[in-house]
């Protein structure tokens, strides 16, 4: 956005900010195209030291109230209220938040395994809370079961009775395996520990080998976890390593990454792989659409969205174009039809009237009578 000297003195004043630095700031804005590394990397003025985002706020803020300044939010359209709620911005949240992603990226490896063992002992917790649950509710529907009304005479005798005790052994036989696929679904979560070096050098003195051999297995508690590990003695034990993290698609959206099953070999430009319909009559038929909606035919900055943006609106120019030459022809169509019911087809009247004679009956003959 642009701004001129009047508009700054009315609406743009900012005791931090001068005129001079805000114009400092805009001029490396448009040269690097709202990238917001690069400025922050050439910004130099005054020898004042600004951070990203005060950068960022300074921009932002000027955009919004400049909006403002010339059109009130009351008289904003859809698009340009919802313009004017996405240039809001938050610079202690944005510090704070890449405080903390800097906090995640350095941490150590003690700091990842302790973070695991938590994770699995609130998995566990959890499911233990959930089988308390369950088991509470089914004490309180035993206790709180209704008087029943019907008749306990097939329960009097020995074949009724073992039918009742054979259905009680299934039920508790039911109870029992979900109790087990629970426990055996929670063993499963749990991290593996992975040996200290204090623990290797205890075992190496508590059961000394020969050199070139390997060491006997050691079951290693801690945290009441236990696992078996095993280790070559002239081999450092390798440590375990973090779990990929998983981006969603917001997320790749925002930092720019994108998954391709082939990529072609050597540089070329994005713009070379658009989709656009071919043929010579799209070619000179879009041109005139383009130049009516503002679009250069030629991509300035071919980006990955801004090529997705212009692939779309080249298949609806190219439906646009079907969709007009197809309305071209049924007006055609429509105009002969027009044209022949103006002059009364003579041959078309006759051969309706041949049609309308054909279809009285041929004879007229009364049916006998019966002897």
């Amino acid at each position: 956005m642009e701004y001129d000297n009047d508009e700054y003195d009315k609406a743009l004043r900012d005791d931090k900010w001068s005129k001079a630095e805000t114009d400092y700031l805009f001029n490396l804005l448009r040269e690097y195209d709202l990238r917001w590394s690069i400025i922050a990397d050439r910004y130099e003025y005054a020898g004042r030291d600004r951070s990203m985002e005060e950068m960022k706020a300074r921009y932002y803020s000027v955009c919004r109230d400049l909006m403002e300044h010339r059109l009130p939010l009351d008289m904003m359209s859809g698009e340009q209220l919802a313009t004017y709620n996405a240039l809001k911005y938050d610079k202690e949240l944005e510090t704070e938040r890449k405080r903390i992603a800097s906090l995640q990226m350095y941490r150590s490896a003690a700091e990842v395994e302790q973070e695991h063992q938590l994770l699995a002992e609130l998995r566990r917790i959890n499911d233990s809370y959930q089988s308390l649950l369950e088991e509470r509710e089914d004490l309180f529907q035993r206790l709180d079961f209704p008087q029943s009304s019907g008749s306990i005479a097939a329960y009097q005798g020995s074949q009724g009775l073992a039918q009742l005790a054979q259905s009680l052994i299934a039920t508790d036989r039911n109870k029992k395996r979900k109790s087990i696929a629970a426990a055996s679904a929670a063993a499963e979560v749990k991290p593996e520990i992975v040996a200290t070096p204090a623990i290797q050098r205890r075992e190496s003195v508590s059961q000394p080998e020969a050199k070139g051999h390997h060491q006997r297995d050691s079951t290693v508690s801690a945290s009441g976890v236990a696992a078996a590990v095993a280790a070559p003695k002239d081999k450092k034990q390798p440590k375990e390593q973090p779990a990929a993290r998983v981006l969603t698609k917001a997320e790749e959206a925002e930092y720019g990454i994108s998954h391709h099953e082939k990529l072609q070999p050597g540089v070329f430009a994005r713009s070379q792989k658009m989709n656009i319909p071919k043929g010579a009559s799209y070619n000179t038929k879009s041109i005139p659409v383009l130049t009516e909606l503002g679009i250069a035919a030629a991509l300035v900055m071919p980006t990955t969205k801004v090529v997705a943006k212009y692939e779309q609106l080249c298949q609806e120019i190219a439906l646009l174009l079907d969709t007009r030459r197809a309305v071209e022809k049924i007006e055609q169509e429509t105009k002969i039809f027009k044209a022949q019911e103006a002059m009364g087809d003579s041959a078309a009247g006759i051969k309706r009237s041949a049609s309308v004679m054909s279809d009285t009956p041929k004879s007229t003959k009364k049916p006998k009578k019966d002897k």
